[in-house]
């Protein structure tokens, strides 16, 4: 159930839907085109979140910094923002980090990438 809801809230967070790697393989030669490498930078947009403090990956609120904004920010986000709950869900649950098993100072393991729901990847396409 903590998968499901993980993956929802990253549906609305993230903006939609994410497409498989197989089905982009099979739209690409669709298209006339042809894949000549495909690189995984899965461990790299991980690491950004580790190394990097203020990366959106690892994400905390300074209350300290602008304290009467962030309390305007949610007022108001309760009127105008449809995906509040989701936001706050996808910051507080640190959902960005859960999609590679959470939060941890060592790199991830090819099981891990593996078993990610989502990566990334760099396609070089080439037309035909």
């Amino acid at each position: 159930m903590v998968e499901e809801i993980f993956l929802f809230d990253s549906t609305f967070r993230g903006g939609g839907y994410y497409n498989t790697l197989d089905n982009l393989t099979l739209c690409i030669k669709d298209s006339n085109l042809t894949i000549l490498t495909v690189d995984d930078f899965t461990q790299d947009y991980f690491w950004t979140s580790v190394i990097e403090p203020e990366h959106f990956g690892n994400w905390t609120i300074d209350w300290t910094d602008n304290t009467s904004g962030k309390i305007r920010y949610l007022y108001q986000g309760i009127f105008t923002d449809p995906f509040l709950l989701h936001h706050w869900m996808y910051y507080m649950l640190q959902s960005w980090m859960w999609q590679f098993g959470g939060y941890q100072k060592h790199p991830l393991s090819a099981e891990q990438i593996k078993n990610a729901p989502f990566n990334l990847k760099y396609l070089l396409i080439q037309k035909l």
